[in-house]
């Protein structure tokens, strides 16, 4: 056999071995020929070839040099050199390879897709996607380059079409996990959530070790507003990846969603040791941190978050709503404002500033921007039921269920949002349905406590004469004052009645008609058939605008303590003959979220003190004090408990004051009241009305712009100054 028939027996032998994947004996084979014809220049390209799918790049290069050193007009060796610089990171020598392959052949699919990659990879998507869309015009069946034309045009926001890349891909190499992957990547950011979810899915069929697939399902999913099954996905993701700090840090999100509020934590303070210095870590342990009754640390993680990543949006809007919660309203708005700043396409932003706006009584700026949270997320049901609770307080009711009935319409709404319809329904006096709504209030996070897990039945209204009925506080003091007048109505239906109730209350309700006993909350209770809350009774008796028991007095003072209330008032006002007037201006800021808006500044009381021919008596216990300039008599330490105060009232001609348990005691006790109602009155006020139906003896003075108490106080100096008169 003569030499150049060896060689290219030498050389058919090494391409076949090549072509099967037997790089060994490829290689031997080519090194063959080269020892027979150092100049072969396809035996150096292969071989070269070789050394790249071997993983040796800078010998595989050098190899391909020499290739192209011999003959120098062939594209396919520039094209395969621009691969190998390209892998080395050497994007301009790889870029001139290219265009040297395209100029001698511009029909080498190869180089268009190599340039491509370059230019990708030098953050010029466009030129990238340019360049892909040739080299599948050429080359149709090049499964990877569709692939990436479908990443860069990802990267460019045009969804769908990356998504029909990325099904040519799945087509061409149905079994390759990568695919599906990149398409639920698409299918998310077209807003295709359900058939991302299912790419998704595939890819993990596929690799079931595929650890972003996992990933990606389970951020989908906590999108969606389903911890309960992101969760198995980020724990599959840490079993393939124990210290990736995004999984953990997603799973305490999904853990705080799920209300496991300890293994939250521990979560993401794991990730936080991982990644101290991952600012969205800390704003995520900040939220836990709130939830978890620990507002100080949450404060300190989330400003730890700011420190990090001061342009961190929602770190601002979380440590607005942490602030707001510690009252610090003017703290809040600050950093709600920067979050709006930072992020004004954000729904998110601007229902955190408006949250606190409406904190802060500044309404219409509030409402605002909860359009403009609604403008950007048409169907947001927190917007919705939250700019509902506003328009409530605005007193345009009407508005509010339509947005409330949007936010239900949505299928996301919280159980809050039904609750809060309710309280809705009952200030417009549709007490039919508001009464049924407002058991909604059990399933929200308004309540605080969850309803009472007793193994008797709840009465709902049911004959029952005969048995036991216990009715039980569930809210707050004025509460309860208000609603055991139902007391008396279930002893003469029959029933053997006891009340538990808060224990300041329990000496003063033992006075109830008809009532077996009064318990106080905590204490052991007896045996009972069946229990109502207090707050369900109304309910129970199907009450309705026109039918309130408001039969005055159902509470009375013990005599003995109305007496001795009585020469206690003589000693300190031997004044003689005055009207005697009782006033209280806050309520308790623990237990009523609204107290920065119902409470006032005692020194704006001064135009009702002025009066002549008045002695004022402080009626209340806690709170800010009366300055000495107002002349109040304050005998309020002696008072141990609501069954004194009540004889302190007993002793009194009138009681003014903001919305708190002593306006529902003086009503209750059948004395006359003059409530100074906030503008965002309380459903129980109803709207436009200066009287009650809960208390025939109670007046109303209301504020006519939010937060502006001049007016009502104008109003009711004028209406004393005429009793006094008279």
């Amino acid at each position: 056999m003569d030499r150049d028939r060896q060689d290219d027996a030498l050389f058919q032998q090494a391409t076949g071995h090549h072509a099967a994947g037997r790089l060994a004996q490829a290689e031997g084979l080519y090194r063959q020929v080269l020892a027979l014809q150092p100049r072969h220049a396809d035996a150096l390209h292969l071989l070269g070839m070789v050394a790249y799918q071997a993983g040796h790049l800078d010998p595989a290069a050098d190899l391909i040099r020499q290739a192209i050193a011999v003959r120098g007009d062939v594209a396919a060796f520039y094209a395969n050199l621009g691969n190998i610089l390209h892998d080395q990171r050497q994007l301009d020598g790889a870029a001139a390879c290219f265009r040297r392959a395209l100029g001698l052949d511009g029909t080498v699919a190869a180089a268009h897709a190599g340039m491509g990659d370059v230019l990708r990879d030098q953050g010029r998507p466009a030129e990238a996607a340019d360049a892909y869309r040739r080299a599948v015009a050429l080359n149709p069946n090049a499964t990877n380059t569709h692939s990436n034309l479908g990443t860069v045009l990802l990267a460019l926001g045009q969804a769908a079409e990356a998504a029909a890349c990325f099904e040519r891909a799945m087509a061409l190499a149905p079994g390759r996990a990568a695919f599906p992957f990149n398409l639920g990547n698409a299918l998310r950011a077209a807003g295709q959530p359900a058939p991302a979810e299912a790419a998704y899915r595939q890819a993990i069929a596929l690799d079931p070790g595929h650890r972003d697939g996992h990933y990606n399902l389970a951020n989908l999913l906590l999108d969606q507003g389903r911890p309960a099954a992101a969760e198995p996905h980020y724990r599959r993701a840490l079993e393939l990846a124990p210290g990736h700090i995004d999984s953990l840090s997603n799973l305490g999100v999904a853990l705080h969603d799920l209300d496991r509020l300890e293994e939250a934590e521990a979560r993401l303070v794991q990730a936080h040791t991982l990644a101290p210095d991952r600012a969205d870590v800390l704003n995520n342990l900040g939220s836990v941190l709130k939830r978890r009754g620990r507002p100080a640390e949450a404060v300190a993680a989330i400003r730890q978050a700011l420190a990090l990543q001061p342009d961190l949006a929602d770190a601002h809007a979380n440590l607005a709503d942490a602030l707001a919660g510690q009252k610090d309203v003017e703290g809040a708005l600050d950093h709600a404002e920067q979050a709006v700043r930072l992020r004004p396409d954000s729904a998110d932003a601007h229902v955190t500033l408006a949250n606190v706006l409406r904190t802060a009584g500044r309404f219409e700026a509030a409402l605002d921007h909860y359009r403009q949270a609604l403008a950007l997320s048409p169907g947001m049901a927190v917007a919705h039921g939250n700019a509902g609770l506003l328009l409530t307080d605005l007193a345009r009711p009407a508005e509010a269920l339509a947005h409330y009935d949007q936010a239900l319409a949505s299928g996301d709404a919280s159980a809050d949002v039904r609750w809060n319809m309710s309280l809705t329904r009952l200030l417009m006096g549709d007490y039919a349905q508001g009464w049924r709504e407002y058991e909604e209030r059990w399933r929200t996070t308004q309540m605080g406590h969850a309803r009472r897990a007793f193994s008797q039945p709840q009465w709902r209204g049911e004959a029952a004469a005969g048995r036991t009925l216990l009715l039980h506080a569930e809210q707050g003091l004025g509460d309860t004052l208000q609603f055991c007048r139902y007391a008396p109505l279930a002893v003469a239906r029959g029933f053997r009645v006891v009340v538990e109730a808060h224990r300041p209350l329990v000496r003063l309700l033992r006075g109830l008609d008809g009532v077996a006993q009064v318990v106080a909350a905590g204490d052991p209770l007896p045996s009972f058939d069946l229990h109502c809350p207090l707050l369900s009774l109304p309910l129970a008796f199907q009450t309705t605008l026109d039918a309130v028991p408001a039969n005055v007095p159902y509470l009375a003072p013990d005599t003995a303590d109305v007496a001795a209330w009585a020469a206690r008032m003589a000693s300190a006002c031997p004044d003689g003959p005055r009207l005697r007037v009782g006033l209280v201006w806050a309520g308790n800021p623990h237990s009523n979220a609204p107290d920065r808006r119902r409470s006032l500044d005692p020194r704006l009381l001064a135009p009702l003190t002025g009066v002549p021919g008045v002695s004022f008596f402080s009626l209340q216990k806690e709170g800010t004090a009366a300055p000495a300039g107002l002349g109040l008599i304050d005998l309020m330490p002696d008072a141990t408990d609501f069954a004194d105060t009540a004889a302190l009232i007993a002793n009194l001609d009138l009681v003014i004051g903001v919305d708190t348990a002593v306006v529902h005691l003086a009503g209750a006790l059948g004395r006359p009241a003059w409530l100074l109602n906030r503008f965002d009155s309380c459903w129980r006020w109803l709207l436009h009305r200066a009287d009650s139906p809960w208390y025939p003896t109670l007046r109303q003075f209301r504020q006519t712009t939010p937060g502006d108490w001049q007016a009502p106080i104008a109003q009711a100096r004028a209406a004393l100054a005429t009793l006094r008169a008279g």
